[in-house]
């Protein structure tokens, strides 16, 4: 039981830090879109975290 409760605090603090990643990537690909840069790269990154925090959730659920 104890194990179980280490894995799913390691859980969270990953989704913590993967969450904190996206708004930093989100707003740098606001400003790149004002200052007429192309996001590309950083839109690939998001959507990769974004697959990353889905399957980290669907862990917690389990």
């Amino acid at each position: 039981m104890i194990e179980v409760e280490y894995e799913v605090q390691d859980i969270f603090q990953e989704l913590d830090e993967e969450i904190r990643k996206l708004l930093t990537l989100t707003h740098e690909i606001r400003i790149d879109v004002i200052l007429d840069n192309d996001p590309e790269d950083k839109i690939k990154r998001a959507l990769s975290l974004i697959e990353h925090i889905r399957s980290n959730l669907l862990r917690v659920r389990k």
